[in-house]
C-alpha cells in the first residue's frame, strides 16, 4: 500500500477509540436513565394502587342510600305536626273525660252530705229509742268514710287532671312552633343532602381524572422506559462498528492488508453501518424525548388538579358539610322534642290507667259502704213500723235516707263506668306505636354516616393531592435530568463523517470481479456478529450474507423489540 493509501485507513481506524468513548457514554447515560425512571414507574405504579383503594372507598351507593334516607325523612318529618295535633286531640279526649269524672264526684260528695245531713237527723229524731241511737252513730261513721272515700278520690283526680293539663299546656306551646319551623327544616334537609350528593359525585369525578391522569403518567414513562432500548442498540451497533475495525486492525498487524478498492468497499460498509447506526439512534432518541415532554405536561396538570382537589375538599366539602350536619341537628333537636313529647304522653297515659285501676277499687269500697247504708235504712223502716206513731218521723227520714243512697249509688256506677272508659282509652294511648316517632335513631345514624364519608372525602382528596405533588415534582426532576443524545449524538455524527470521508478518500470503489477470500472472509465474520435486522439489511447493500447465514433465524428478543417500538 502506499502511503497516500494508507493514511485514510489508519485514521479510519483511529476512530475505534473515539467509538468506545461513545459506547461508554452510551452504557452510563441510558443505564443511569433508565434506573431514574424504572423508579418513577413504581412511585406512580403505587399512586395507581392508592387510586383504586380510594375509588372503592368513595362508595358513590352508600352515600346515594344515606342521602335517599335523609330525604325520607324529611318526609317524615313534614307528618309531625299532624301526629302533634292528634296527640293534642288524644289529650282533650282524656281531659274531657277526667273532667266528667270531676262532675260526677261532685255530685258523690253532694250526695254524702245529704245522707250525712239525713242520717243526723234520724240519729236526733230516734234519740231516746231503744237500739236508735247507736244504730244511727253507726250509719253516720259509715257516711264519713263514703266522705273519706269520695274526698280521697277527688284529690286523685284533681291530680291527675293536673297532670293532663300540663300535658296539653306543653303540647300547645310546640304546636305552632312545629307547623313553622317543620316545612322549611323538611326542604332545607332534602335541599342539603341533594347538594352534599352532588359534591360527592364532583369529588369522585375529580378522583376519576386524577386516576385517568395518573394512568397517563404511568402509560408514557412505561413507553419512554420501553424507548430505552435504542440505548442497548446504538450500544450493540457502535460494538460492531468496532469488531468491523478490529477486524481490520487485525488483519493488517497480520500482514493481510487490503487493496485499496477492498478497503474502500469494507470501509463503505462501516461507514453505510455507522450512517443507519446515526438515523435509528436518532429517531429512537425523539420517541424518548416525545414521551418525557408529554410527561412534563401530564405532571402540570397533575400538580394543577391536585390544587383543585385540596381547594374542594377545604371549601365545598366543609360548607356542605356545615350546612348538612346544621339541618341534620336542628332536625334531631326537632325530634327529640317531638318524642319527649310522646314521652311524656305516654307517662300521662300509663299514669292514667293505673290510677283509673285504683280508683274503681276506691268505687268498690264506695259501693260497698252504699249498700250498707241501703240496709240501714230499710232497717230504720222496719223498727219505726214496730213503733207505731212515734216512728212515723223517723221512718220518713230513713224513706228519704234509702233514696237518696240509690242516687248515689247510680253516680258511682256511672262513675265507674267513665273510670273503665278511661283505662281503656290510656293504655290505647300509650301504645309507643301511637306516639312514638322512630326518626331520632335514623338522624343520628344518617348524621354518622354523613361525618365519615365527609371526613373520608376530605382525607381522601388530601392525600390523593399531596401524593400526585410527590409523583408530579419527582417525575418534572428526574425528567429534568435526563439527555440522552447530548455528547453521543456529536460523537456519533463525528465518526460517521470520517468514515464516509476515510472510505471517500481511497477513491470509489472500483468494479471487483472477484471478491478476495481475506475480504470475503472480513464481511461474513462481521456478518456473524449482527444481532439487528437493520444491520443485515445494510450489510445486503454491499455484501451478499454468506450461504451458512443466507437465511438467518432472527433473535426474537431485539428483532422483536425493534419492530415493536420503531
Amino acid at each position: 500500500m502506499t502511503g497516500t493509501a494508507n493514511n485514510p485507513i489508519h485514521t479510519a481506524l483511529a476512530i475505534e477509540a473515539r467509538l468506545e468513548e461513545c459506547r461508554a457514554e452510551i452504557e452510563t447515560r441510558f443505564l443511569g436513565g433508565g434506573d431514574v425512571l424504572g423508579q418513577t414507574v413504581q412511585s406512580v405504579s403505587e399512586m395507581v394502587s392508592f387510586l383504586e383503594d380510594v375509588m372503592k372507598a368513595m362508595d358513590q351507593s352508600r352515600v346515594d342510600m344515606t342521602m335517599s334516607a335523609l330525604a325520607d325523612t324529611a318526609q317524615s318529618l313534614l307528618a309531625l305536626p299532624d301526629a302533634h295535633a292528634r296527640r293534642g286531640k288524644h289529650l282533650g279526649e282524656l281531659a274531657a273525660i277526667t273532667g266528667q269524672m270531676t262532675e260526677q264526684v261532685d255530685d258523690m260528695l253532694t250526695i254524702i252530705r245529704f245522707l250525712r245531713s239525713f242520717a243526723t237527723t234520724v240519729k236526733v229524731t230516734g234519740a231516746g229509742a231503744e237500739g236508735f241511737d247507736a244504730f244511727a252513730s253507726e250509719m253516720l261513721d259509715e257516711i264519713t268514710e263514703a266522705r273519706r272515700q269520695a274526698s280521697g278520690f277527688h284529690t286523685t283526680l284533681e291530680s291527675l287532671c293536673g297532670s293532663i293539663r300540663s300535658a296539653s299546656k306543653a303540647n300547645v306551646e310546640v304546636d305552632g312552633a312545629y307547623r313553622q319551623v317543620v316545612p322549611g327544616l323538611a326542604a332545607n334537609l332534602t335541599t342539603d343532602a341533594g347538594r352534599f350528593r352532588d359534591y360527592h359525585a364532583d369529588v369522585r369525578n375529580v378522583a376519576g381524572e386524577l386516576s385517568a391522569l395518573v394512568r397517563s403518567i404511568q402509560s408514557k414513562m412505561a413507553r419512554a422506559l420501553s424507548a430505552l432500548q435504542v440505548g442497548d442498540i446504538t450500544r450493540q451497533r457502535v460494538e460492531h462498528l468496532q469488531t468491523g475495525l478490529a477486524l481490520l486492525r487485525r488483519d493488517r498487524e497480520a500482514g493481510m492488508e487490503l487493496g485499496t478498492a477492498e478497503a474502500a468497499v469494507y470501509l463503505r460498509l462501516i461507514a453505510l453501518q455507522a450512517e443507519d447506526l446515526l438515523t435509528e439512534f436518532q429517531e429512537g432518541c425523539e420517541t424518548v424525548t416525545t414521551n418525557l415532554a408529554g410527561l412534563v405536561a401530564d405532571t402540570r396538570e397533575l400538580l394543577a388538579l391536585g390544587r383543585k382537589a385540596r381547594g374542594g375538599a377545604s371549601t365545598g366539602g366543609d360548607s356542605f358539610m356545615e350546612a348538612l350536619e346544621a339541618s341534620v341537628s336542628k332536625a334531631r333537636t326537632l325530634v327529640s322534642q317531638v318524642e319527649d313529647t310522646a314521652a311524656r304522653l305516654g307517662a300521662v297515659c300509663n299514669a292514667t290507667a293505673a290510677t283509673a285501676r285504683d280508683l274503681a277499687l276506691s268505687i268498690d269500697d264506695i259501693q260497698a259502704i252504699e249498700n250498707k247504708i241501703q240496709h240501714m235504712a230499710i232497717n230504720t223502716s222496719l223498727r219505726c213500723s214496730r213503733m207505731g206513731e212515734a216512728g212515723k218521723p223517723i221512718n220518713v227520714v230513713a224513706t228519704e235516707l234509702r233514696i237518696i243512697a240509690g242516687q248515689m249509688e247510680t253516680v258511682s256506677g256511672y262513675l265507674l263506668a267513665t273510670l273503665h272508659a278511661l283505662e281503656e282509652k290510656s293504655v290505647a294511648l300509650a301504645d309507643p306505636a301511637a306516639g312514638g316517632t322512630g326518626l331520632g335513631e335514623q338522624l343520628d345514624e344518617a348524621l354518622a354516616s354523613i361525618r365519615e364519608a365527609g371526613g373520608k372525602i376530605a382525607g381522601d382528596l388530601n392525600r390523593l393531592s399531596e401524593r400526585g405533588d410527590v409523583i408530579a415534582r419527582k417525575v418534572s426532576k428526574d425528567v429534568s435530568t435526563l439527555d440522552f443524545t447530548r455528547g453521543i449524538g456529536d460523537i456519533l455524527e463525528e465518526c460517521t463523517a470520517s468514515l464516509d470521508e476515510c472510505a471517500t478518500e481511497l477513491g470509489e470503489p472500483e468494479e471487483i470481479d472477484e471478491p478476495s477470500e481475506d475480504l470475503l472472509r472480513l464481511a461474513d465474520t462481521l456478518y456473524a456478529a449482527y444481532t439487528m435486522a437493520r444491520e443485515r439489511e445494510v450489510h445486503k447493500q454491499v455484501f451478499a450474507p454468506p450461504v451458512a447465514a443466507a437465511t438467518p433465524a432472527p433473535a426474537a428478543a431485539d428483532d422483536d423489540l425493534d419492530a415493536a417500538f420503531f
